[in-house]
């Protein structure tokens, strides 16, 4: 997945790709014809909500993670995705 590598690698507009990937997926956009793919990317989006990238007010919320996770979470969807695709 283009846009979660891109996601992974970015510094500058890491938000702004993060936005746009959720709205495309809340918008109802398919990003396969494989619904096992859409939805683990529907869960990602979900998830990416909790992702703040200051330390500062990642403590009001538990829930909150940082870069660190965000990495975790973004490679694990990609090699998911791997995975089925070869399948």
């Amino acid at each position: 997945m283009k846009v979660l590598e891109e996601i992974l690698v970015s510094d500058n507009n890491k938000l702004e790709l993060m936005a746009s990937f959720q709205q495309r997926i809340w918008h109802g956009e398919a990003f396969s014809l494989d619904e096992r793919i859409n939805s683990l990317l529907q869960d990602l989006a979900y998830d990416l909500d909790y992702y703040e990238p200051n330390e500062n007010f990642r403590i009001e919320c538990a829930s909150y993670y940082g870069d660190a996770k965000l990495k975790v979470e973004l490679l694990a969807v990609i090699e998911k995705i791997k995975v089925l695709y070869n399948n």
